[in-house]
């Protein structure tokens, strides 16, 4: 099962739930999150991409993810950051 990215954004910046504790939950019941809604709601709610990957890694390392799945998951948020970034003024 994967959890909604637009939804875990909306329970950080709308209602102040912690990644963490969210990403906690999911990682108990093996779900995983689609990252590229995430950082897409994050970029129209103003994030800058260094902001959206601080609060992704830091919330990981509190939930308690393993390292190796850490850096995998961080990678392919970069590498997804890189392949479609910004437009200048948008």
């Amino acid at each position: 099962m994967i959890y909604s990215g637009v939804k875990l954004f909306n329970l950080k910046a709308t209602h102040g739930v912690p990644l963490d504790i969210t990403l906690s939950a999911l990682l108990d019941q093996n779900i995983r999150v689609n990252w590229v809604e995430f950082i897409d709601t994050a970029r129209r709610n103003k994030w800058w991409d260094f902001q959206t990957l601080e609060a992704i890694t830091d919330a990981l390392e509190d939930a308690g993810y393993v390292r190796s799945d850490i850096h995998h998951i961080t990678l392919r948020v970069k590498a997804y950051m890189l392949a479609n970034k910004i437009e200048e003024g948008q």
